[in-house]
């Protein structure tokens, strides 16, 4: 679920659900380092890149930190 806010002093909200593709081969879950991710995006950019999330899964977390 994305919510979009304006900055007005009576604010305008919106909100849409957004579909996330995780590209990994199913063997495990993915392990999200918080639970919600917040970022502000300017009005009127064109091509603007908003977020880049890194995820890992229990398998590479027992390999790395053995």
């Amino acid at each position: 679920m994305v919510t979009a806010q304006d900055g007005a002093a009576d604010p305008r909200l919106a909100t849409a659900s957004v579909t996330v593709k995780v590209l990994d081969t199913e063997d495990e879950l993915p392990i999200f380092h918080v639970p919600k991710y917040e970022v502000e995006v300017p009005e009127n950019v064109p091509d603007y890149f908003v977020i880049q999330i890194h995820v890992r899964d229990h398998i590479f977390i027992n390999i790395f930190s053995s």
